[in-house]
């Protein structure tokens, strides 16, 4: 979802059960995702997880406070209902 110049991820999932089968896809679709962020002049890309902030911050995700996501951001529907109040927010800290 492009929200002005800053954007906020839909949901990224991977089965155990393909592991080994596409080794790195998930990285492949990440780094790939955030090269077009940066090519379409995004300013910043915010995620929200409930448990891959290992997986994000190893693709140059940093965790950071709600209260530092922009407004635009904090109410699309992603942020504000569909993902939990628990759930950890992340940004591209820097270039793919």
């Amino acid at each position: 979802m492009r929200l002005a110049s800053h954007t906020v991820t839909g949901g990224t999932a991977s089965s155990t059960g393909f592991a080994g089968v596409i080794s790195g896809a998930g990285s492949r679709l990440v780094e790939a995702a955030r090269r077009l962020a940066r090519d379409l002049g995004v300013r910043g890309v915010y995620l929200l997880t409930d448990s891959a902030d290992r997986f994000f911050a190893r693709h140059g995700f940093a965790i950071i406070d709600r209260s530092e996501v922009p407004a635009g951001i904090r109410s699309s529907v992603e942020f504000a209902s569909v993902c939990p109040d628990s759930a950890i927010v992340m940004r591209d800290a820097g270039p793919a």
